[in-house]
């Protein structure tokens, strides 16, 4: 139980520097298809969460950068629990492997894109 507690503690700091500070948020690849990534509630993903969609870009010198090509949300009740324990105390979300998320702006995605949670 306290270890549970613990790693939940430290899950949600990171979680927290995450959103807070450029250098540790995560870029996390978008599956254009089905439209879902391998991040959850361990990343601090909830429902109000907002992501904008990065295509990478390589220039003539082979430098790669990155452009905003969309937006997109979590879907109510398809938001992973990927958090510690989740799946032994059968939370909801526990067993769907990946977060499932619906386009708000934008136009195609391309495969290859990756997503990033905006503050």
């Amino acid at each position: 139980m306290v270890r549970k507690a613990c790693q939940r503690a430290l899950d949600d700091n990171i979680a927290n520097l995450q959103k807070n500070f450029q250098t540790f948020q995560i870029k996390s690849p978008l599956d254009v298809e089905t439209m879902e990534a391998k991040i959850g509630k361990k990343e601090g993903v909830t429902i109000s969460s907002v992501f904008e969609v990065l295509e990478r870009l390589k220039d003539a010198n082979g430098k790669v950068t990155y452009k905003k090509v969309g937006v997109v949300k979590p879907v109510q009740n398809l938001i992973w629990d990927n958090r510690y324990m989740a799946e032994e105390e059968m939370a909801e979300g526990a067993t769907l492997g990946c977060t499932t998320f619906k386009k708000v702006s934008g136009g195609d995605f391309t495969p290859g894109c990756l997503i990033r949670q905006i503050k």
